[in-house]
């Protein structure tokens, strides 16, 4: 259970540094639950909407970014789960999204799922995907 404090811990750290404290709607009754899913990140005005982004992983939007950033912005859509070819294809759709306040979430495109193992390169990239802004893998 340490392990899984330290790693909430630290999610958290970076969620504050991109979105600021965070905002939590307090109610008057409160269970265990709650507040355990209250310690991990959400976005700013989270109010549960999203999509599934392109199924490609090299067609996300990034010729007519203005039309998508557009439509993300009237749908009020707060979490885009993104897949990523594992070379970092969604690097630059990640950036944009938490840029609108939006909270990806990476998909990893593996050819064969399970079972296996992660490769320590896309352990990196999940790095640079956290120092983006994205926590959900």
């Amino acid at each position: 259970m340490d392990a899984w404090k330290s790693w909430i811990e630290w999610l958290l750290s970076w969620r504050e540094r991109l979105f600021g404290p965070a905002q939590i709607a307090q109610t008057d009754r409160e269970t265990s639950t709650d507040a355990f899913l209250r310690q991990f990140p959400r976005p700013p005005g989270d109010n549960g909407r999203g999509v599934h982004w392109a199924h490609s992983t090299s067609r996300w939007g990034q010729n007519d970014w203005g039309f998508w950033k557009e439509q993300i912005q009237a749908m009020n859509l707060k979490w885009v789960k993104v897949l990523d070819d594992g070379g970092g294809s969604a690097l630059g759709l990640v950036k944009r999204l938490v840029d609108l306040q939006v909270m990806p979430v990476v998909r990893f495109y593996r050819l064969e799922p399970n079972p296996g193992v992660i490769s320590s390169g896309v352990i990196e990239l999940a790095r640079r995907y956290v120092e983006l802004g994205a926590v959900y893998f």
